[in-house]
């Protein structure tokens, strides 16, 4: 068993909302320059966003290492999905949903056709800083040319070395991306302790969110 199937196992999932990410809901629309992307959600987990998006007119693809999340956004949205295997990976599929239990990188241009846009609340953050230039080039070359990424990252109190979640520390973004046409930071929102739980069970003294808009 991984860390990350015991994490969901062990309902050690604090990065999961149980709730439409606000942030999405407020700057969806930079992933719907067409009414019907197709829009790829990383490290989805078990993210109520992905049948919001597909609520919206998507076809949504998440991709998630554990099977077990998977499966639960199914049965949050009452839909039996249908198991078939592509390039050896196995794919759930229904209703505008089609969600890949598989490593991200190993999601290449032959498991799926590059899509419109992507959808990054919790993936640049969960990986390990080493990771993330190879993760960014995985993710350019999913993305078809003109597509749009809404990425969301967090930077806070903590280590750089204490993560998941990694804080992505201020001008890290820019360098990672600064091979793209477009990198714009949207908005940016500071949370404490007393505003949320969580930041108090982590130590955390702050934490900051910023929204990216990033054009391939």
């Amino acid at each position: 068993m991984t860390k990350w199937s015991k994490r969901w196992a062990e309902g050690k999932t604090g990065w999961h909302l149980n709730s439409i990410n606000a942030h999405l809901q407020e700057y969806h629309q930079i992933l719907f320059q067409n009414p019907t992307p197709r829009i790829l959600v990383p490290l989805c987990g078990r993210s109520l966003d992905v049948a919001w998006l597909a609520g919206k007119g998507a076809q949504v693809i998440g991709i998630d290492l554990v099977e077990q999340p998977l499966l639960g956004i199914f049965t949050d949205c009452a839909k039996q999905p249908v198991q078939s295997k592509v390039a050896g990976l196995t794919s759930l599929q229904a209703g505008g949903i089609q969600l890949i239990h598989s490593d991200i990188f190993s999601v290449t241009r032959e498991v799926i056709d590059p899509v419109d846009a992507i959808y990054d609340r919790a993936a640049l953050v969960a990986l390990d800083p080493s990771l993330r230039t190879t993760y960014v080039e995985h993710c350019l070359s999913l993305l078809r040319p003109g597509g749009r990424l809404l990425l969301l990252t967090y930077d806070s109190s903590a280590d750089e070395s204490s993560g998941p979640p990694y804080p992505v520390r201020p001008g890290v973004v820019e360098e990672l991306y600064a091979e793209w046409s477009t990198c714009r930071c949207l908005n940016s929102t500071d949370t404490f302790p007393d505003d949320e739980d969580r930041l108090q069970r982590r130590n955390l003294t702050w934490m900051r969110t910023t929204i990216w808009e990033i054009v391939k």
